[in-house]
């Protein structure tokens, strides 16, 4: 144990030597992390943490006003989501606007006569919309 060159003090020692050389030998690196933990600690102190959570909290309750808003049936967007007949006549306006969109294509003299001479559309108006061919071909 006491052997200077194998015994377990001497072996220690030597551990602690290289310990200590590594030490010496990265001092600047170990300097310059605990400058960046330093100032890490030091924004986060300055940091309003208290404000920056109660400004949460405030957005979080004015979201939930919103959504209980909108799941209520009053304003528009609540009325839209909840009552049934009101989607049914947007859908309804919806299909009425792409028959008359699509009539206006195949029979625009019906609409808009310009012509001096010629003969007007007497074919009947569309009942339902035209096959959408863009859909149709995907």
């Amino acid at each position: 144990m006491l052997n200077q060159q194998t015994g377990s003090i001497a072996q220690s020692m030597n551990n602690v030597n290289k310990f200590t050389k590594n030490l010496s030998d990265n001092n600047e690196k170990i300097t310059q992390t605990l400058g960046n933990v330093a100032k890490a600690s030091d924004n986060l102190a300055k940091a309003d943490l208290a404000g920056s959570i109660n400004q949460l909290k405030t957005a979080v309750a004015n979201l939930n006003t919103v959504v209980d808003k909108i799941n209520s049936d009053k304003g528009s967007m609540g009325k839209l989501l909840n009552d049934p007949t009101l989607y049914n006549n947007l859908n309804n306006t919806i299909k009425s606007a792409n028959i008359l969109v699509d009539d206006l294509r195949l029979h625009p003299k019906r609409y808009v006569n310009i012509s001096v001479f010629g003969k007007k559309d007497k074919t009947g108006p569309l009942m339902k919309p035209l096959a959408d061919t863009i859909k149709d071909n995907q």
